[in-house]
């Protein structure tokens, strides 16, 4: 045997243990992830997801429709539960990690694929994505396959590829606004490669960005229908205002840091900013990476000088981004490659601390919830409670009128004490409403509810102009129960449950203000 055969089937030797690796790893996180994701509860805002699937439409006041008809596929096979609703973000984050590993091997090697799926499987953003159904993994989950796919249409030639591109982007703008950054990050692409600028002038590039158009059709005509109330949401009423600021932009810093991990991050900031200062330097498939990697995390960047930034809205440059990460510390050398482990086992330890925080919150100090004075405040409040909150109100409303309903002051409370109640009762939204969640006021039509009685749930005993805008919507408001809750026989938190009897009007909806 030639030695160059035995080079040949030592290198395949090797990638197929990579691939084994993968394989393993791959199953390992499924399975316990699977099993962790039913063992928190439903944050408010998975729970409001899940009454979007509730109620299918075309779009919703907040987002595009894709996620509540993720979580609707779901339910249906798993049932109204923590694994129904949660399964899709599980799914979305496997197909992303599986992509890092196959890409990123085909990109650039084999050893570069597999610390990318490593790197990817300990990054904190896509670890609590694997966990937590928001409109963030499908939307990150479609833009990484339309990204697959534009790679394979650019470097390998594959005509159908832009169109399976154009359906992937297509399907993320479906889930969110933000997957929009692939025309910038393409164009820029486009510009400084010298290669393949001749897409320009070509009718693919053009046609893939009309496909994901088609694609985003259900949305346009949804907010036309209804005030544009989606983009008015997400391009003005969320933003706080444009005023210039040196914390803004320090907080965006220290929001990335965490959640890609500043072992990964500040490194990070380094290459980008050689890549924007000459790109000449990069092969044509760094670019490629680079350009979808800084478009993003440049463009908000630059937002934060202005206002507040979110730290997850530039996520769809973190996967091309960890790519260019990695790529760059392996083909530096063996102390280069020695940071690379040292971040793996890091981000490692760092996750296995997350975990147990999830399933001990208790062990975490906050100020913000007091349970007892004696003792030192921890993080429980938010955590506990919704059970018990709900076997409650079942029962109440066992022992009431029928027609009997819910309501609550606040969108995340509401969505909450919908799912935990047995039979899943809608709860209604009773308040001006804050920048979010306003969905619930497409829902309810109070003339529906005139005459019946309604069970108000508080987090804190009701006063002011909250008890004032109640007494005048109902003929009657008295308190019904304050429901403890305890956790290792320490008191952590109260529910106010008041019965309000003979629904008149909401003042709210009449446009009348809460007195101070």
């Amino acid at each position: 045997m030639s030695k160059f055969s035995q080079n040949s089937d030592s290198n395949r030797s090797g990638i197929y243990r990579l691939d084994l690796w993968v394989f393993l790893i791959f199953i390992l996180l499924f399975g316990f992830r699977l099993w962790f994701l039913a063992h928190f509860p439903l944050t408010g805002d998975e729970a409001y997801h899940w009454e979007w699937s509730r109620h299918p439409a075309l779009g919703y006041y907040d987002h595009p429709p894709l996620t509540a008809y993720v979580i609707w596929v779901f339910t249906k096979i798993f049932g109204t539960n923590l694994l129904g609703v949660r399964f899709g973000a599980l799914l979305f984050s496997s197909i992303i990690l599986l992509a890092f590993y196959f890409l990123g091997k085909r990109i650039y090697g084999e050893k570069v694929g597999f610390y990318g799926f490593l790197v990817a499987s300990f990054c904190p953003i896509f670890t609590v994505g694997a966990l937590m159904m928001t409109t963030d993994p499908p939307y990150l989950g479609f833009y990484v396959l339309g990204f697959c796919a534009l790679y394979f249409a650019l470097f390998e030639d594959k005509k159908l590829a832009w169109y399976l591109a154009g359906i992937g982007f297509g399907l993320s703008l479906l889930a969110k606004f933000l997957a929009l950054f692939y025309l910038p990050s393409l164009w820029f692409f486009l510009i400084i490669s010298k290669t393949h600028r001749y897409w320009l002038k070509r009718k693919e590039p053009y046609l893939m960005a009309l496909i994901s158009g088609i694609c985003f059709l259900p949305v346009i005509y949804w907010n036309k229908t209804h005030d544009w109330a989606t983009f008015a949401f997400n391009l003005a009423n969320r933003h706080q205002g444009i005023r210039l600021s040196i914390i803004y932009p320090l907080e965006y810093l220290v929001g990335e840091a965490i959640v890609l991990s500043p072992l990964v991050f500040f490194p990070l900031i380094y290459i980008l900013a050689r890549f924007l200062f000459k790109p000449s330097r990069f092969s044509e498939k760094e670019k490629l990476v680079l350009s979808f990697a800084f478009a993003p995390i440049g463009i908000f960047g630059f937002f934060s000088l202005f206002e507040r930034v979110g730290w997850h809205w530039p996520a769809s440059g973190f996967f091309p981004a960890i790519l260019a990460f990695v790529n760059y510390f392996f083909c530096r050398g063996r102390k280069a490659k020695t940071y690379l482990n040292i971040t793996i086992g890091l981000m490692l330890a760092g996750i296995i601390g997350i975990y147990f925080v999830a399933l001990r919150p208790d062990i975490i100090p906050k100020v913000q919830y007091k349970f007892d004075p004696k003792f030192d405040t921890i993080y429980l409040r938010e955590y506990y409670g919704w059970t018990e909150l709900g076997d409650k109100l079942n029962q109440i409303l066992a022992d009431s009128p029928s027609g009997t309903f819910l309501i609550s002051r606040a969108y995340p409370l509401s969505a909450q004490l919908s799912f935990y109640t047995p039979n899943r009762p809608f709860c209604h939204l009773f308040g001006k409403g804050g920048v979010y969640g306003r969905n619930y006021f497409y829902w309810t039509d109070w003339e529906k509810l005139k005459g019946k009685d309604g069970i108000y749930i508080a987090l804190n005993p009701i006063k002011g102009g909250e008890e004032e805008l109640l007494k005048k919507a109902f003929k009657e408001v008295r308190l019904l129960e304050e429901l403890p809750i305890y956790y290792r026989n320490k008191w952590v938190r109260s529910f106010y449950l008041y019965y309000c009897a003979g629904f008149i009007y909401n003042p709210y909806q009449s446009g009348e203000k809460e007195p101070k």
